[in-house]
């Protein structure tokens, strides 16, 4: 079973990776998500496998997808303030004739 599941278990690893990587390119924040779903199977092939190498660079990618997810809301919100108070303070022109 474990072969089995080693010898798949990468592939479906990769694809959650590149499928986030795709939303975030198309600005979707569930790409986070996604590519942290990625990352964590990552992990877990990294100690089916016994390449522990793989672990220096998943672990530090799952804690950077929940940093940037944390950090998107944060961004999002206060642009929609910025906007809002840009749509309060900017009056239309008067043409002088």
């Amino acid at each position: 079973m474990t072969d089995y599941l080693t010898e798949y278990l990468h592939w479906v690893a990769g694809a959650f990776e590149l499928l986030g990587l795709f939303m975030l390119s198309h600005k979707k924040v569930a790409g986070f998500l996604v590519s942290m779903l990625g990352c964590s199977l990552w992990v877990v092939v990294a100690f089916l496998t016994g390449v522990y190498g793989l672990l220096f660079v998943c672990i530090p990618g799952v804690y950077f997808n929940i940093q940037n997810f944390k950090r998107w809301g944060v961004h999002k919100r206060a642009a929609t303030k910025a906007m809002e108070a840009n749509k309060l303070r900017i009056k239309p022109r008067r043409r002088k004739r």
